[in-house]
This record gives C-alpha cells, sequence and structure tokens, in this order.
C-alpha cells in the first residue's frame, strides 16, 4: 500500500475509535443516571429503618452507611466495638483510595503513552503524505533534472526536520501533562492521608472523650454511694455503743440531742451536749461537746475494792474520744496522747511511755488498744490469750475493737484482721469479706458492718435472717444490738 493509502486508512481508524469512545462517555452517563437514581431509593429506605433512633444514633448510623457499613448492625454492637469497626473500615477506606489512586495513575500513564505515540503518528503521517507528494511529484517522471532532485532532497530535509520537531513538541506535551497529572494525584493522595489522619484523631479523641466522661460519672456515682453511707452513718435518729465483759448489766443509747439513754439504770439528771459514750461491767462514761468527760456507776471491782474506774481525773480536758474495760477507763485527747484510769492489774492502765499520734482507742475486759495516725495498732494489758499480740505487718488499720480476750483491726481496704482468743471461732475471720465499714467485738463472737448495709458475724452468734439497712453495731458479752436506718 502506498503512503497516500496508509494515510487514508489511518485518519478513518482515528475518526472510528473517537466515535466508539463517544458512545462509551454516553452510556458511562446513562449507568449514572440510574445509579443516581438506585441510590435515592436507597437512602429513603434507610431513612425510614432508623426513623425511630435519637438524634445522636441517627448520625452514627449516617457516618456507618458512609463508611459502607450496615448500620443495623453496628448498633446492636458496644461503642467499643462500633469504634473498632469504624476505624477498621476508615483504615480499608483509605487503603483502597490509595489502590485507587494508583491505578489512576498508571491509565493516566498509559494515556500518556496512547497519546504520545498519536502525536508521534502525526509527524509520521505528515512524513507519509510529503513523501507521497513527491514521490508523485519528482521521482516517478522520468525527465527529472538536477535541480528537481535537489529540490527534492531539500524538501525532504525540510520534512524530516519539521517532522523531528514536532515529535520533539508532542513527546514535551506529553511529559508535561504526564507530570501534572501526578502532581495532582499526589495532591489529592495527600488530601486522603490527611482527611484519614484527622478522621482518625476525631475518633480517638471522640473515644477518649467518652472514656473520660465514663471514667468522671463513675467516680460520681462512687462518691454519691460513699456520701449516701456516710449520711447513713451519721444519720440523726441515735448512735449506738456498748462495751460489756462479764455481765450483761447496763445498755446506752445516744440520742440526737446530746442526752443519754441508760437501762436499767439512769443516767444522771440534766446531762446534756453528749457525744460519745461508753460502758464498762458496773460504770458509765459520757464525753461532751466541750471535751470534758463524766462517769457515774460502780467505783469499786467485784472484790468491792476502790479502784476509781469512775473517777474522772482531774483537769482532764480536751477530750475527743472514750472506751471502757470491765473496771479501766481511757480517754483519747486532742493531742493525740492517752490518759488511762481504774483497775491495773493486767497493765491495762500503763500506757505505754511515749505513745503519741493515737486517734482511736478501744477497752474490754484486762486489755487495751491504741490505733495511731500511721494506720497502727498499740495494745497492752492481759495477754493471756494473745489478745495484745498484734500481728507483725499490721497496718494501714482505720477502726479499731476490743473483745473479752481478742482483737480486731479494719484496714483502708475494707478488710479485717483478728487476734487472741479463738475457742468459738471469734478470730476467724470470713474468708472474701470486704467493703467493712465498722467492726465490734463481745465476748466469745465479732461483728462486721459492710458498706451495703449488712452485718457478718461470726464466733457464738446468730444474726437474724433478712437483716439489712443496718448503720451501726454493737456487741456485748453474750448479744448483740444493730441500728437500722429506718
Amino acid at each position: 500500500m502506498d503512503p497516500l493509502n496508509q494515510a487514508i486508512s489511518a485518519h478513518r481508524q482515528a475518526a472510528t475509535m473517537a466515535a466508539a469512545q463517544a458512545t462509551a462517555r454516553e452510556m458511562v452517563a446513562l449507568r449514572a443516571s440510574q445509579g443516581r437514581q438506585e441510590e435515592l431509593m436507597a437512602q429513603l429506605v434507610f431513612e425510614q429503618q432508623i426513623a425511630g433512633w435519637t438524634e445522636a444514633e441517627k448520625q452514627e448510623a449516617r457516618e456507618d452507611r458512609d463508611l459502607d457499613l450496615d448500620p443495623l448492625k453496628m448498633h446492636s454492637l458496644s461503642p467499643s466495638q462500633r469504634q473498632q469497626h469504624r476505624a477498621q473500615r476508615r483504615l480499608e477506606n483509605q487503603l483502597a483510595a490509595e489502590a485507587e489512586a494508583r491505578r489512576q495513575a498508571e491509565e493516566a500513564e498509559q494515556a500518556r503513552k496512547d497519546e504520545a505515540a498519536k502525536l508521534m503518528a502525526l509527524p509520521l503521517l505528515a512524513c507519509f503524505v510529503i513523501a507521497g507528494w513527491l514521490y508523485i511529484k519528482v521521482v516517478i517522471p522520468e525527465y527529472i533534472d538536477w535541480d528537481r532532485r535537489q529540490k527534492f532532497a531539500e524538501a525532504m530535509a525540510a520534512g524530516q526536520a519539521e517532522a523531528k520537531a514536532a515529535e520533539q513538541r508532542a513527546r514535551a506535551e506529553a511529559t508535561a501533562q504526564a507530570e501534572a497529572k501526578e502532581r495532582e494525584r499526589q495532591r489529592l493522595a495527600a488530601e486522603a492521608e490527611a482527611a484519614v489522619q484527622r478522621a482518625m484523631a476525631e475518633a480517638t479523641a471522640q473515644a477518649e472523650a467518652k472514656e473520660r466522661k465514663r471514667q468522671r460519672l463513675a467516680a460520681e456515682a462512687e462518691a454519691k454511694a460513699k456520701d449516701l453511707l456516710n449520711k447513713r452513718l451519721e444519720w440523726t435518729g441515735s448512735a449506738l455503743r456498748r462495751a460489756g465483759v462479764v455481765e450483761d448489766k447496763i445498755e446506752l443509747a445516744l440520742t440526737q440531742g446530746g442526752t443519754v439513754l441508760a437501762w436499767p439504770t439512769a443516767a444522771p439528771a440534766g446531762l446534756s451536749g453528749v457525744v460519745a459514750i461508753a460502758a464498762g461491767n458496773e460504770h458509765t462514761v459520757a464525753l461532751r461537746q466541750d471535751g470534758t468527760v463524766v462517769a457515774w456507776g460502780s467505783d469499786r471491782d467485784f472484790d468491792a475494792k476502790v479502784i476509781g474506774q469512775s473517777t474522772v481525773p482531774a483537769s482532764l480536758s480536751g477530750v475527743v474520744a472514750i472506751t471502757a474495760g470491765a473496771y479501766h477507763t481511757m480517754a483519747l485527747r486532742q493531742d493525740g496522747t492517752v490518759v488511762a484510769w481504774g483497775r491495773n492489774n493486767e497493765n491495762q492502765t500503763a500506757v505505754p511511755g511515749g505513745l503519741i499520734g493515737v486517734v482511736a482507742i478501744a477497752a474490754n475486759n484486762h486489755h487495751s488498744l491504741a490505733l495511731r495516725q500511721n494506720g497502727t495498732v498499740m495494745a497492752w494489758g492481759l495477754n493471756g490469750n494473745g489478745q495484745t499480740d498484734v500481728p507483725a505487718g499490721l497496718s494501714g488499720v482505720v477502726a479499731i475493737a476490743a473483745g473479752a480476750a481478742h482483737s480486731l483491726a479494719l484496714r483502708q481496704d475494707g478488710k479485717v484482721a483478728a487476734w487472741g482468743w479463738n475457742q468459738y471461732g471469734q478470730t476467724d475471720v470470713p474468708a472474701g469479706i470486704s467493703g467493712v465499714v465498722a467492726i465490734a467485738a463481745g465476748l466469745s463472737h465479732s461483728l462486721a458492718l459492710r458498706q451495703d448495709g449488712t452485718v457478718v458475724a461470726w464466733g457464738e452468734t446468730k444474726l437474724p435472717a433478712g437483716l439489712r439497712g443496718v448503720v451501726a453495731i454493737a456487741a456485748g458479752v453474750s448479744h448483740t444490738v444493730v441500728l437500722k436506718l429506718d
């Protein structure tokens, strides 16, 4: 085939390809229109499905749908699972976007090569046309002379130079277009990466904000629970305190108005402003608001010997707590020191020298206890059953109680330690007991009040079934008294 026919054939092929491309574009536009209608119908169905949800749930459902997640399935998951699925889908979308960008870049590169090939074909076509024209007009005639041959050579050289220049221009334009497309691709990829990073940062920030809110609400709930417990423990009905040892001879109750109810014997007439009470075998002690102590009852022991357990030391003041053993009495002053008086046959009133920083005291029968500010316990007096042998390493104590011949300590973690006489299991603290806020000890039994208002007892004792709503406990020699919120 001669060059002219080749050029005509190439032109026809280019026209056919252009027509096919136009038809393809029309088909794509038609499919896009149909896809838009289907998308609008799906959007209408989706809005009907979530019509009964809250605005926040609807917003999350729309975000899940934008991420190609099933909103109904996501709605049934927990918040943490939903966040995990969304983060995973965003990462998948990011990877898909990068893959699409690479595909587009490859298609652009192929298009550039095709365009370059087309541009390179035009100079060749021009060359073929010129060569054909020259071939017909110059070469074929046999009578061509040297001058015409010279012109033919010059025309050929000019045609080749023009074709080369056209090829260079086409290549430069194709390279510039490819570079521009690559820059656009990189810009779009950078914007997509930034969008993904922003979305992940926002999701992380939202998750952290929700976690902080959850922790705040949990802390508020815990604080409310503790406040409720404190209010229950400080309830203004009555507060009980019982300290009996050998015989149950005295029962006491302190009313809201600061007066004392005592039975079977009455409190001194006119006694008021009382904030704490305690009782021994045959004597009673009351602490008033002004820090002074009043005592009444017997001043003798079971041998009728005068020992002075109800004779308050002169000038005793600044007292913040009191307790009583069988025949001795103790007072805690606001400077953290302890004063004791009464029977001392077992050194129960022999307060250890240098004992300071005391925040609580307890006594029963013939031994005494002191809780220091650093959470450790001191014990002295009769030790026939190990009741003053404080366990090694015991610390973090917040409350103490003394039984007839055993001792209890409540630690700040809500657990109880016990030591001393255990004939009836009164020091066998039940396994797993926790959440304790108060303790009490009698002759052969022990008590613990838990934060939920229930009572745990061990040793020689038995609690009423279903006992709840308790705010205070006390242990006698062989009986138990509790104060309920109602």
